[in-house]
């Protein structure tokens, strides 16, 4: 799975500011870029991770003449925050976008076309009713209906995995 941040999110895990990353960026050969673009405002992390790693190992090699132990020490730091963030997405605290988006996508289509089937329900059963009380019940229930509808639109993945987690915790408890 593809994990990606906005500069301002890798400038945050690396330390720097987001103008440092872009100018570090501008200055490597392209194969050696920081960023790489994987949708809009986006870049995919684990190529900014690997490559920042690189980055930080080269210079410190030129500085330091290659004092191993730093470099071992940024790298596992790297590493830790890789696992951080990967243990975040197991655990259902981190959600993919891109689930995130389609979830709400099925949420207002699922609505959408429940509205716009509602004047059809409707019509037939209300056009002889004059009984105020009886066609708000009507619309009411087949609101709720709607409503229930919308509610029971599957959730992304990884959130439904968290919440069958609690739900089996919760029945270990009872």
């Amino acid at each position: 799975m593809e994990i990606a941040l906005s500069v301002k999110e890798l400038a945050e895990l690396a330390g720097y500011t987001q103008q440092q990353i872009r100018n570090i960026d501008r200055k490597l050969p392209e194969d050696k870029k920081l960023l790489k673009k994987v949708s809009g405002a986006k870049y995919d992390l684990a190529t900014f991770v690997q490559r920042w790693v690189d980055y930080i190992t080269a210079r410190l090699e030129a500085r330091m003449g290659a004092d191993l132990e730093s470099v071992k020490a940024q790298h596992e730091a790297v590493k830790m925050r890789k696992t951080e963030l990967q243990v975040a997405e197991m655990e259902g605290t981190m959600v993919d976008v891109r689930e995130v988006r389609r979830a709400w996508g099925d949420v207002i289509y699922s609505a959408s076309q429940n509205l716009q089937r509602l004047p059809f329900r409707l019509a037939p059963r209300l056009l002889m009713m004059d009984n105020q009380e009886e066609i708000h019940a009507i619309l009411a229930d087949e609101i709720r209906m709607t409503l229930n509808d919308i509610a029971d639109t599957p959730l992304p993945a990884a959130h439904r995995r968290r919440t069958e987690a609690d739900d089996g915790e919760e029945d270990e408890e009872e």
